[in-house]
């Protein structure tokens, strides 16, 4: 293990017959020092894409490691950067250790130095339409709000939609029912539009 040690020897004084004539001799020693250092490795993380789905996005998964002596193996304790929730480019920064055949750990033994890969959130594609709606004119602006997620992809679980923008109709006739929406975290109350990627469909008023 790394560490400095003392390098006290153990010997015999034999004379020209090769019998042991220690006991004859007075034997200072001056021990020398035994340093062992850390052996250096490069270990990478994993890249990855994934759809935003508004919770963290893990892959604990090492793609190579260079340095290591034979048997030994980098096992992944857990994910440090736990911010790779939002559309871009996110380090993939894992915690590690590594251990030798029998399952000890030796990371002590290793001077670690990383190389992220990269985890890309992709944005989630949704259709948002709006439905259609009949009245009777009343001299009031009427508004139809009433919209459905028609897309294979619904919103994240942690999100919801609120309308930002909706037609009115005042007099008799038609109108496309045109919406525009926002879309925010349950929990924080954050915009998380950005993270997805929003068609429109139309009813009539």
């Amino acid at each position: 293990m790394v560490n400095t040690y003392e390098n006290r020897l153990t010997f015999t004084i034999q004379n020209k017959s090769g019998v042991d004539v220690t006991d004859f001799f007075n034997i200072v020693q001056t021990t020398g020092k035994i340093e062992i250092t850390k052996r250096n490795v490069q270990i990478e993380t994993a890249s990855t894409s994934a759809m935003y789905n508004g919770l963290n996005i893990e892959h604990k998964e090492i793609a190579s490691s260079t340095g290591l002596l034979p048997g030994h193996s980098v096992v992944v304790l857990s994910d440090t950067n736990t911010n790779k929730i939002n559309v871009g480019l996110h380090d993939n920064v894992l915690t590690v250790k590594i251990i030798d055949e029998e399952g000890n750990a030796v990371t002590g033994n290793y001077n670690i130095t990383y190389k992220y890969g990269i985890i890309e959130v992709t944005k989630r594609p949704i259709t948002v339409e709006s439905t259609s709606g009949t009245y009777i004119y009343n001299g009031s602006k009427i508004n139809h709000l009433d919209f459905i997620i028609s897309s294979s992809l619904d919103l994240a679980a942690t999100d919801k939609v609120e309308v930002l923008k909706h037609t009115d109709i005042v007099n008799v006739g038609s109108v496309k029912n045109v919406i525009e929406i926002k879309i925010l975290n349950r929990t924080t109350g954050d915009d998380c539009s950005n993270n997805y990627e929003i068609s429109y469909k139309y009813g009539t008023i």
